[in-house]
Formats: structure tokens, sequence, C-alpha cells
């Protein structure tokens, strides 16, 4: 899908390309990686942008069941886990937020925690009005709360794709779960203050999560 997946996926397919099927695909890399013997396999971690920061929730949260997906791939996990804008509104585990109208509208319920298997930084704009902060405000407060490793920082004045390098622009045809009814969009583009803000803090959470011993 050369044009990204969030406007331009035939609706057929929209069932087999979602955030747990490609925590799959994250799992199956880090599986080739621990088969090379360049490759410290106890040191790998999972970090995604958008679609893949919710990719990396779903890599990253305990399974309720042993029959849940992933079981057997999450008992050797990554060793941490690095989420910009993710949305984190979906269900993720027994954490399990309730929207307005099933899958569409704000949030108006939180329920659950969100477990990791592997430390997790969750970074994001306050602006974002795609994936928006306060979801994930939350989910990392109740998860500090009942004492997982779960970190958050929100960047001010910054929208969703703050990492990149495009000015701010309005995208029409983007689908966002946020407007009732599933509407269509929302704000995207660069802010350099946050951007390098983000960069200093992934690089000081791996460093200190991916080192040897």
């Amino acid at each position: 899908f050369p044009d990204g997946t969030c406007t331009h996926v035939p609706q057929e397919y929209i069932r087999k390309i979602n955030v747990m099927s490609c925590a799959g695909d994250a799992y199956a890399t880090l599986a080739y990686l621990r088969s090379r013997p360049d490759v410290d396999g106890k040191h790998v971690a999972v970090m995604g942008d958008s679609f893949g920061g919710g990719t990396t929730l779903a890599a990253d949260f305990k399974p309720m069941s042993t029959q849940g997906p992933l079981v057997a791939e999450k008992r050797a996990p990554f060793a941490a886990a690095v989420a910009l804008y993710p949305g984190c509104a979906a269900r993720l585990g027994s954490w399990k937020p309730r929207r307005e109208r099933g899958r569409t509208g704000p949030v108006v319920e939180y329920r659950g925690v969100y477990e990791p298997v592997a430390p997790l930084l969750i970074l994001i704009g306050a602006k974002d009005d795609w994936t928006p902060v306060a979801p994930c405000r939350r989910l990392a407060e109740i998860s500090r709360a009942a004492g997982h490793d779960v970190d958050i920082r929100v960047y001010p004045d910054a929208y969703h794709a703050f990492d990149g390098y495009r000015p701010p622009t309005f995208c029409r045809q983007c689908f966002n779960a946020n407007i009732p009814g599933g509407g269509t969009g929302a704000t995207t583009g660069s802010n350099p203050a946050a951007r390098e803000a983000a960069f200093k803090d992934a690089k000081a959470f791996l460093a200190r999560h991916l080192k040897g011993g």
C-alpha cells in the first residue's frame, strides 16, 4: 500500500491490516534478529509512529489468557517499546476504553489497565486531533498507578506527525475515529522543538533499557 494505510486501503483489506497483525510482523522480525549471531537478541526495542505507534502498543500489552494472540512470542518480548502519537483509545488486553458511539466519537469511560510486557514510552503532541493526548495520558497514569513501567511525554503546540519536516496541514480525507460517526479530517505536521525533544527523550529511554548485561 504505497499511499499509506490511513486513507487508501481497499475495504476488503481493512480487517487484515490492523495493529495486531502488524504486531505479529514485529515479533517475526524480532525472531529473525535473534537468529543472527551479530545481534544481541535480548536488547531489541520496538518503535513506531501513528499506526506504527498503535502497533507498538499492541506488541507490548500482556495477553489476557493463554489463548490470546502472540502469547508465545510475548513470553520473550522486546526489551523496550517507544510509541509516537499512538491511538490509545483501542482495546489492548485489559485496557478497554469506551467511546461515545461504539468505535467512534470521543472516549467517555476508561476501563482496565494497560499492562506492558516491556517498559513503554509514549511521545505525543498536546494539539494532536487525530490520536488525542487524553486517552494516552490516562493510559499512562492508570498503568503507572498499578505499578507498571509506562511513561509519557507531551509536547506543547505539537500536532500529529510532529517529528516530520512538513509544515502543519489539514488532511481532509484522513479517517478520524474521534469525530462522532467516524468522520474525516485531521491535522498533521512538524514542530521542530517537539521533534528535537522527542529524539532526545527516545534516545535517553533506549539507552537506559538497551544496555548490555
